[in-house]
């Protein structure tokens, strides 16, 4: 129990600490111990201090992944749950966008299904940060972009679109206008008809409110509406 006060101490302590200081006087070193711990508190507090101390920073994102913290918050984004699972999301996020190295890292090491699997999340905050990411690495980051498309990411989205919206829908359909421009996506749009799960959506949407998934849909359904259907082209052919 003291060990937990004063590990907790050092975490708030941290917060007000710069980043590079932070990292010189050994506060790297309290992460590993802080991430084991069973208690769920100290693992968000964690999660916080490190997505503030990542965030923007390459210096820490780079100490981040040289120091193995990176994989071991991708890990935990398979068995965290609830309030601390949405906290080392965003640590896995700030540690993460902008530094193209620990992107890398985070395809290599499963982190691509580890986010998609957040996708299908009945905890919102959770999804919501998840569906932020995927969005991020789809349009920024190549490789991730090709894992997603490989695991069909499509399918995964429209089934979350077609629950009803959410905090998470906007992000969601962020992925989706990320790979907009890619055939092979175009055609898994189409093998489960996604054009009517969006029709359905901004039909449910009120007007004037949620005014970017509304701009998303509509450049969505323009794409989709003028890319001729799998079976119109087999037609072709076969003329």
């Amino acid at each position: 129990m003291e060990l937990y006060f004063r590990l907790r101490k050092g975490i708030k302590n941290a917060e007000r600490l710069s980043p590079q200081y932070f990292y010189k006087i050994g506060g790297f070193a309290v992460f590993p111990v802080c991430y084991g711990s069973e208690n769920e508190e100290v693992r968000c507090r964690a999660s916080r201090v490190l997505a503030e101390l990542c965030q923007n920073n390459p210096f820490c994102q780079a100490r981040a992944l040289e120091s193995g913290l990176l994989n071991v918050i991708l890990h935990m984004v398979t068995t965290e749950r609830g309030q601390a699972l949405a906290k080392c999301i965003s640590a896995v996020s700030s540690a993460s966008r902008e530094f193209e190295p620990a992107c890398t890292e985070l395809t290599a090491q499963g982190g691509c299904e580890a986010l998609a699997a957040v996708l299908s999340s009945d905890d919102i905050s959770a999804k919501t940060k998840s569906a932020f990411l995927v969005a991020y690495l789809c349009g920024h980051y190549t490789p991730a972009r090709e894992k997603f498309i490989e695991q069909n990411i499509v399918r995964i989205v429209a089934k979350e679109i077609e629950k009803g919206g959410d905090n998470a829908t906007e992000h969601l359909l962020c992925i989706l206008h990320a790979l907009k421009d890619d055939q092979r996506v175009i055609q898994q749009c189409q093998d489960i008809n996604l054009k009517k799960i969006l029709e359905e959506h901004l039909k449910n949407t009120e007007e004037g409110t949620f005014l970017e998934e509304q701009e998303y849909c509509s450049e969505l359904l323009k794409v989709l509406g003028n890319c001729p259907q799998a079976e119109d082209i087999q037609s072709e052919a076969d003329r």
